[in-house]
């Protein structure tokens, strides 16, 4: 009798596993999603105004450059202004032979002098002029060029202030009939390296840049990425200014 009652006990335990066993199932679910990307872009446009282009010692001829972001994202932008190097006077800007001229030359002072402003522009949409200059053969003349950060980054459908604002021939250069400069001073001519017969017109090759806002706290440190990465041959130069010039009478 005993024997069995065990039995019976031991169906019993065994039924209940199975109905515990068959209780254990997992609470679960599934779902996905589709991450799609897009890509950003920087694009941007170089605009000149330029009044003429005949260089006559002293007249200055007024020229704008700006920017333009004409794609998606807000950048960090710059241009870079190439002389040919026996027309620039290096440190000396007084004895440029060709001069670029800038409406505001330091952010730090642009405010100080009243020439630079008139209250509609902010310290974000000045130009640091001359941040870095390097020398480059361009159709084998050397050029120096010089490189103009605009401080605040630039919008995406906004423009920059300009970057320059007059050209001209300093009134200190005279040409002979055969086409050779000379510098005049104190009544001694000194000639210079360029001949318009033999070298022709000057040119002044103007470049814009652009690097995406994201990742850099201010323009110094986009250069210097944009340059780590591209170096000085990042331009392909194009002639936006190339002078007439004439013989004195």
């Amino acid at each position: 009798m005993k024997k069995k009652i065990l039995s019976i006990c031991l169906v019993a335990i065994i039924a209940i596993t199975a109905i515990a066993g068959a209780s254990l199932a997992y609470l679960t679910d599934r779902d996905s999603a589709e991450n799609v990307f897009t890509f950003g872009n920087v694009e941007i446009k170089l605009n000149e105004t330029f009044e003429d282009n005949e260089l006559i010692p002293g007249k200055k001829l007024a020229k704008e450059a700006t920017i333009a972001n004409t794609g998606k994202n807000d950048a960090w932008v710059w241009i870079t202004v190439a002389i040919p190097t026996v027309l620039d006077g290096g440190a000396d800007a007084s004895k440029n032979v060709l001069h670029m001229n800038i409406p505001g030359k330091y952010w730090d002072d642009y405010f100080d002098d009243p020439k630079y402003s008139d209250g509609t522009v902010t310290i974000d949409q000045t130009w640091n002029a001359d941040y870095n200059s390097f020398n480059t053969m361009i159709d084998n003349v050397e050029y120096t060029v010089y490189t103009h950060l605009y401080n605040g980054k630039l919008a995406a459908g906004a423009t920059t202030t300009t970057c320059l604002s007059t050209v001209y021939l300093d009134a200190h250069v005279d040409i002979n009939t055969d086409g050779q400069l000379y510098w005049v001073e104190d009544g001694t001519a000194t000639k210079i390296d360029w001949n318009v017969n033999d070298n022709g017109a000057p040119s002044v090759y103007v470049s814009a840049y652009a690097i995406q806002k994201e990742g850099f706290e201010n323009v110094e440190d986009a250069y210097k990425a944009y340059n780590e990465q591209w170096g000085n041959n990042g331009a392909e130069y194009g002639a936006v200014v190339k002078p007439a010039t004439q013989p004195a009478a």
